[in-house]
């Protein structure tokens, strides 16, 4: 499993020196009228947040572009995230690449995440995983869990590089001791298959029980594979059933085959 697209928050970083300066709107007005970047970003976030204005992102995208274009780092970031949504201009996926790629390389992390994310799907820009794993480690460099656990699927799957288990259980064990609750279900796929490690089906447990109970529908199901068949763990229907439900409600279609089995074979 792999990690999709960090979405899509639109980061705040409001300039309190500029409001401060600022008495009322039209003061800001001037200041942005006159080449002031932060001032300029500032307007295009209230316009965005309906904050002190009434929401308008046609006028958000407008105040975000004039930002960027002067090289503002968090202006450059929002304003791929109104082109990847469609929000105040047309959605345009060729240029929320652009914009996400000059914010990555002024260093933003999620704008690195975003560039590796999409040469990765190919989503406007042309498919690369060197690309792609470039970008994830700049943002894995900068503490991205999201970046960390694609690095270990890249690897995994050997897109773009040879497979290499051994290298994709040291990725995913970095972000599962940090919590990341795919990094954990993909180590516990690791551990029942025994690739990359010896196979141990009670540290399986150990890693899938974790992502289970963040929610992670994979990890329940697989959770409940190992109680229903007491598979690094002692048999246990009852666990089975509940844990198939938990993934079932979380959209797994074979988690609610499976537990439908159980309530007709065992209720």
């Amino acid at each position: 499993m792999k990690k999709s697209l960090f979405l899509l928050a639109l980061v705040s970083c409001l300039s309190f020196s500029t409001l401060s300066f600022a008495s009322d709107i039209s003061s800001l007005v001037t200041s942005a009228n006159n080449g002031d970047k932060e001032a300029q970003f500032d307007l295009g976030y209230m316009y965005d947040e309906g904050d002190g204005v009434k929401q308008d992102y046609k006028e958000a995208f407008k105040w975000y572009e004039k930002a960027a274009l002067q090289g503002h780092e968090t202006a450059q970031y929002n304003l791929a995230v109104l082109y990847e949504n469609g929000t105040g201009t047309a959605k345009n996926l060729n240029e929320a690449f652009k914009w996400y790629k000059k914010a990555a390389e002024q260093g933003d992390v999620d704008a690195q995440y975003n560039v590796g994310y999409m040469y990765d799907e190919g989503e406007g820009i042309e498919q690369n995983y060197l690309e792609a794993l470039k970008w994830y480690k700049k943002a894995a460099d900068q503490g991205s869990l999201e970046a960390i656990v694609n690095i270990g699927y890249i690897y995994e799957n050997g897109n773009g590089v040879s497979k290499n288990y051994e290298e994709a259980f040291n990725w995913y064990m970095k972000a599962a001791k940090k919590g990341d609750a795919t990094a954990q279900t993909n180590l516990g796929n690791l551990y029942s298959d025994g690739l990359g490690v010896k196979q141990d089906y009670t540290l399986a447990f150990k890693w899938y029980e974790k992502a289970a109970k963040q929610g992670e529908s994979d990890a329940q199901y697989n959770l409940g594979l190992m109680y229903m068949k007491g598979i690094g763990v002692k048999k246990d229907i009852k666990q089975a059933k509940d844990l198939f439900l938990k993934a079932c409600n979380n959209e797994d279609k074979d988690a609610c085959s499976l537990y439908k089995e159980i309530k007709m074979k065992y209720n």
